[in-house]
């Protein structure tokens, strides 16, 4: 199953949904996708659109994904690296109008030259990613916020 999250930015970002649907209908994606479509509104016949969900359902449909499609929003990447999850990610363009600026841009590049992730520079050959997918060694993302916690607790305590 392809997991495709949009975030909670309340700007369109159809610009990735389309691509992925041109592919499902001619046939080049037959894994089933649903998508976490927040405020992007699109309809589809072979997509499985969900607006919003809570954070216990999030969990649980990156967990069941083989891969995730995200935009760069950092919520979004972190949540998925920390399930152990293969990520493929579009960034959101303030040229196409996706978000004010282009920040996620620089997440995306960063993270995809750390090996976190697999970068979406070619949007028209998006089943190419999915499908070459298969053959990217992520590098283990481990988070640091447990012990940032226990030092603030630990500053705080002092």
């Amino acid at each position: 199953m392809i997991l495709v999250l949009l975030g909670t930015q309340k700007h369109d970002f159809s610009r990735l949904l389309k691509a992925i649907e041109i592919k499902v209908n001619d046939g080049l994606i037959l894994d089933q996708v649903i998508v976490q479509n927040g405020y992007t509104k699109i309809e589809s016949k072979k997509m499985e659109l969900i607006g919003f969900i809570s954070n216990d359902e999030l969990d649980k449909l990156i967990t069941k994904a083989d891969i995730v499609i995200c935009h760069g929003g950092a919520g979004s990447i972190f949540k998925c690296l920390e399930l152990g999850k293969i990520v493929i990610a579009l960034a959101r363009s303030k040229q196409y109008r996706e978000h004010f600026n282009d920040h996620q841009s620089e997440i995306v590049d960063r993270l995809s030259e750390m090996r976190y992730l697999i970068k979406l520079e070619d949007i028209c050959k998006i089943d190419e990613y999915i499908n070459n997918s298969g053959t990217f060694t992520p590098i283990k993302f481990v988070s640091n916020t447990e012990r940032m916690i226990e030092n603030i607790k630990s500053f705080i305590d002092d």
